[in-house]
């Protein structure tokens, strides 16, 4: 699975029209930790595309999740924007908000702290508790993650 042309064909599969299809290939890809799917998943997190509502918040959350399975820092903007509050952005679901505040508590230690401190004063009972829980679990190296 470290293959690099397999990491392309996973790859490839995000762009597939089928739902089902590219959440598996978003999964695939945080069990391979490939770092260099970042920049693409982050552009999905973002992105508009064709799916269904309850599609497009499945495969965010996943998304968020394997962000910090992979562990890069570089998604850190991107998680924050997601986890922020939502003013004017119809995309930013509370499912997805929890999703990107989880993720961002295994990114403490990167900077992720000051974030996470300004979201648990967040008007959100869901957002206020992920953070409280994201606070108190214990900080991964990454080393440790799997």
């Amino acid at each position: 699975m470290g293959n690099p042309e397999a990491a392309r064909a996973v790859l490839a599969a995000l762009r597939d029209e089928t739902f089902l299809v590219r959440r598996q290939a978003v999964k695939v890809l945080g069990r391979m930790r490939y770092r260099g799917a970042v920049p693409v998943l982050m552009e999905m997190l973002h992105g508009r595309d064709k799916l269904k509502r309850a599609e497009k918040i499945l495969i965010r959350e996943e998304i968020c999740g394997v962000l910090s399975q992979i562990g890069d820092p570089n998604c850190l903007p991107a998680l924050a924007e997601v986890a922020l509050p939502p003013w004017f952005s119809p995309w930013k679901q509370t499912e997805v908000r929890v999703a990107a505040v989880k993720a961002l508590g295994a990114f403490r230690g990167h900077g992720a702290e000051d974030i996470l401190l300004r979201l648990a004063k967040d008007r959100n009972e869901f957002i206020r508790a992920a953070v409280e829980q994201a606070l108190k679990s214990p900080i991964k190296s990454s080393q440790q993650r799997e």
